[in-house]
């Protein structure tokens, strides 16, 4: 489960791509669900688990998320027994951004690199 900032063409409403992917019993990756959102709050998260939940029986053993308080909210609400597994990728990103000398150091590097590419 996640969102992505970038597959939307800009407009006046900022909206994002919500994308939902799952395992099938043969372990292959399936698309489950996209949806155009405006706000990343819990009550869009619940409208769309409760959809999926009620109109397809989706009733996932797991979840992978992104350290949102929003998702983690919708999916204990919907999903009350489900094992929440967060994307420590996003986190430490996030913690990178709280330390001034580290972000500095990685807005140097990506500037370094697209020097290197002009």
């Amino acid at each position: 489960m996640d969102i992505t900032y970038y597959s939307v063409p800009p407009s006046k409403v900022k909206y994002k791509l919500f994308v939902l992917l799952a395992f099938n019993q043969s372990k292959k990756i399936v698309l489950c669900n996209l949806v155009l959102i405006e706000n990343e709050n819990s009550e869009t998260f619940i409208t769309i688990l409760a959809h999926l939940k009620n109109k397809y029986n989706f009733n996932p053993q797991k979840i992978g998320i992104d350290f949102r308080k929003a998702e983690y909210k919708a999916i204990k609400k919907i999903f009350s027994n489900i094992v929440i597994i967060p994307y420590y990728f996003q986190f430490m990103n996030n913690i990178i951004k709280l330390i001034p000398e580290k972000r500095n150091r990685n807005q140097n590097i990506k500037k370094l690199e697209y020097d290197s590419l002009s």
